[in-house]
């Protein structure tokens, strides 16, 4: 039973843990698509006021600080709930042995938890490369919105954007499934 529940509750982490990540990695991508084709097709008008930096701004760090504490706080109420729960009951009622035990295993997951993370800091960094070509590629189509419109080139401007912006979401997935892994070992 005990064996079970334990393999039941890190299953269960990794799912979690994986899930959360895509979908915020998706999240991401699709607003980020979203807003800039609302800014590309504004009128002219609009662009008399606003700045470029402004609009390129809004694409990245806003668009960041809004999404960013979903992931993590999804994944650690749901995680951090039910590990908890099913091992504070399970260490409990069973032995103090068996909580000894646990303890044991703590030595492996830091070390499994400190390799994830070198690995992620690195591709995290060829994510966030994609998604400052991405916010290039807008800071120019956007700072040059009239000639962009002038040759019918939005078109143009909205593939090369979402192209940096799906190869970002590619790295962020592999991201995700590399914690994933880390969560299930």
């Amino acid at each position: 039973v005990f064996g079970s529940l334990i393999v039941g509750v890190i299953v269960f982490s990794a799912i979690t843990s994986t899930s959360v990540t895509i979908m915020y990695t998706q999240l991401y991508t699709n607003a980020a698509q979203t807003l800039f084709a609302a800014l590309m097709s504004q009128d002219i008008a609009f662009y008399d006021n606003a700045m470029t930096g402004q609009l390129t701004s809004r694409l990245t760090n806003d668009l960041s600080q809004a999404t960013f504490p979903i992931p993590t706080m999804v994944n650690s109420l749901l995680a951090n709930t039910v590990m908890l729960v099913v091992g504070t009951f399970v260490c409990v009622t069973t032995s103090w042995r068996l909580t000894l035990l646990s303890f044991t295993f703590l030595s492996p997951v830091a070390y499994i938890t400190g390799t994830y993370t070198r690995w992620a800091s690195t591709i995290q960094a060829s994510q966030w490369t994609y998604i400052s070509d991405a916010q290039g590629c807008a800071t120019q189509a956007l700072g040059n919105v009239r000639t962009v419109r002038s040759h019918c080139a939005s078109d143009i401007e909205l593939e090369a954007y979402a192209g940096h912006m799906q190869k970002s979401m590619r790295i962020g997935i592999k991201n995700a499934w590399g914690q994933g892994g880390a969560s299930l070992l």
